[in-house]
């Protein structure tokens, strides 16, 4: 059941941001080199998948407009993040963490909480996710803005019992000491 609803959350994505571009993107001109920003001005063509890594998790400021980046890299994003193909998550800020996406029209913000929650939910009834729980859930997290919505879906069950204790042995430490074991937090103290 879980994979049905991620792979319709995964469609939707493709569906509403299907054709999205950042037609007057430069990006870093340090980092970047003028093809892999190409991809971004261009609608409908594949990108590598080292080039929406790269993209993803790159730091703000990098891009002319951020948000047309993130909406240009999202079919592909998404789909990589379920399938393990972006690598190791801890490197760097997601790109949806920094941009308030939430003010996006509302079929899309509505298309990314959606996907979220699905994967997340998707990953507690998966033994072996393709990054680690604490990635995983910290990446989501950040990209919510909270824990909170996490917190919620995470339900008792066999698997998603063994997620929760690894996340605590991978916190237990931090948490000890009265230290945050987040580094992904992004807004505010609270």
């Amino acid at each position: 059941m879980h994979a049905t609803a991620l792979e319709a959350a995964l469609a939707d994505i493709d569906t509403v941001f299907n054709g999205f571009a950042s037609p007057g993107e430069t990006a870093c001109s340090v980092c970047d080199l003028p093809e892999e920003v190409a991809y971004l001005r261009t609608p409908y063509v594949q990108i590598p998948v080292d080039v929406v890594r790269q993209y993803t998790f790159q730091a703000s400021g990098h891009f002319d407009d951020q948000d047309a980046a993130m909406r240009r890299l999202l079919p592909q994003g998404a789909r990589a993040l379920t399938e393990g193909a972006l690598g190791p998550l801890g490197l760097g800020f997601h790109g949806l963490a920094v941009v308030d996406w939430r003010s996006w029209p509302e079929r899309q913000a509505a298309a990314v909480e959606t996907f979220v929650h699905t994967w997340w939910q998707d990953v507690l009834a998966t033994p072996e996710p393709p990054y680690s729980i604490s990635e995983i859930f910290e990446l989501c997290a950040s990209i919510l803005g909270s824990a909170a919505p996490l917190l919620d879906l995470w339900r008792p069950a066999p698997v998603a019992d063994a997620h929760l204790a690894q996340c605590v042995d991978w916190w237990l430490a931090d948490l000890l000491v009265d230290g945050t074991p987040f580094g992904w937090w992004l807004h505010g103290e609270e």
